[in-house]
């Protein structure tokens, strides 16, 4: 169905969003950041607000391919309308029952309001812990053991991020969108605990799995809204939702330097542990469908 090649597509992405990432998207941050922190908090803004623009651009092409999808919806309807006639009772019977499943999908289409806050909430926030943490805890490490010691780091960060791609393109449309976020939940909460510690033995093993779960994190939160959200409404939502990541990345950045210029850098864990235990209140609106026939 759509809802299963939306998943299969996704996976596909997350592989090629991590691989590029690595590549390009580590080694630049690096290099900016060893010129200025400042910098490279003003780059992350505009880009990530850059990135929410380009949402907000594509709602209107995204809109007219949906009045298309529905003019044919509505011929189907009329044709239908003007056969109404001469359906015998059995076929009312089971356009009734067909009637029950339109309303049920059309509901599924629609989310409640909560529904929305919470997606809004979980784009934000696993834009927010990274942000706050993670970037800060690798500039207190170079500080500590010098900057030598992060390319280690950073490739056990890239293995993890391939990995987690492939890990959840391969399971999710068989576990489903939630066992998946569950997964990235419980794996990031045993991330950010390593990291109360500074052996960079320990270090790598955090990293490692910090990539994982936040892999784990972010796809089925993106993939969730477009499985509940369709056409226009999906390209209104989007925009919104890709405002709440650039929101949660910006603010996390800014305050994650606030917090690690006034303490030490070791606490910074503390903000991530608290805010990633915060997605537990998001879990119940991620559909936990099988995807696998």
């Amino acid at each position: 169905g759509d809802d299963s090649m939306i998943v299969n597509y996704s996976g596909i992405v997350s592989v090629l969003a991590s691989v590029t990432g690595t590549l390009l998207g580590s080694p630049l941050g690096s290099w900016i950041a060893s010129w200025s922190i400042p910098a490279v908090l003003i780059f992350s803004s505009i880009t990530s607000f850059a990135a929410c623009a380009t949402r907000f651009i594509m709602k209107q092409d995204i809109s007219q391919a949906s009045c298309v999808e529905e003019e044919a919806s509505q011929d189907v309807e009329n044709e239908s309308q003007e056969n109404q006639e001469k359906q015998t009772e059995l076929e009312n019977k089971a356009d009734s029952k067909s009637a029950d499943n339109q309303s049920t999908i059309k509901k599924s289409a629609n989310p409640s309001l909560k529904s929305k806050i919470m997606l809004l909430a979980g784009s934000l926030l696993v834009a927010f812990i990274p942000a706050c943490s993670v970037s800060y805890i690798l500039l207190g490490l170079g500080k500590q053991y010098g900057s030598k010691s992060l390319t280690i780091l950073y490739i056990f960060s890239g293995v993890g991020s391939v990995l987690a791609s492939v890990l959840y393109a391969h399971s999710s449309q068989k576990l489903g969108l939630r066992k998946i976020a569950v997964l990235g939940i419980v794996v990031s909460l045993l991330a950010y605990c390593f990291m109360f510690s500074s052996l960079l033995p320990i270090m790598w093993v955090a990293f490692f799995l910090e990539s994982i779960g936040g892999m784990l994190l972010v796809e089925p939160i993106i993939v969730a809204r477009q499985i509940l959200f369709k056409g226009s409404a999906l390209a209104k939502f989007s925009g919104w939702a890709r405002l709440a990541f650039a929101i949660g990345a910006t603010s996390g950045s800014w305050i994650g330097f606030a917090f690690s210029s006034t303490f030490q850098w070791h606490l910074l864990p503390i903000l991530a542990l608290i805010f990633t235990a915060g997605l537990l209140v998001v879990l119940p609106q991620l559909p936990n469908t099988s995807y696998v026939d």
